[in-house]
């Protein structure tokens, strides 16, 4: 891209992460996110918080795969509630990060019962 004069931003490189994910190149994927974004960490009461806003589905995913990497206390993703989400549906970004809930080795993920729009992660015994 570079050599071509196109200078990527931070849609472009969403993009590519989306497709090494979708492709299941994780380590390039993972790679990408640390070279070009930063976890989104805050603290709600002592746990960990994840924020999932203005990531893309495979970035957000990402983001999360990196932090379970470093990590075993239970965290929360906020991933949001879709505007057109009716009650106690879940999003796409949710549903996206639960089907690739898998490649989380050791980790459960359930809905957060008082907030819609967050994922509970909790390290599997």
């Amino acid at each position: 891209m570079l050599k071509a004069k196109i200078k990527p931003d931070e849609v472009t490189y969403q993009c590519l992460i989306d497709g090494y994910v979708t492709y299941n190149d994780l380590e390039k994927a993972k790679e990408l996110f640390k070279n070009q974004f930063k976890i989104k960490k805050t603290k709600e009461n002592r746990v960990s918080v994840i924020d999932c806003h203005s990531y893309s589905h495979g970035t957000a995913f990402v983001q999360i795969l990196l932090y379970v990497e470093t990590h075993k206390e239970p965290f929360y993703a906020i991933t949001g509630k879709g505007k057109h989400s009716k009650h106690n549906v879940l999003d796409e970004m949710a549903k996206y990060i639960l089907k690739k809930a898998h490649l989380l080795n050791g980790w459960t993920i359930e809905r957060d019962p008082y907030n819609l729009g967050r994922l509970k992660f909790i390290i599997s015994k």
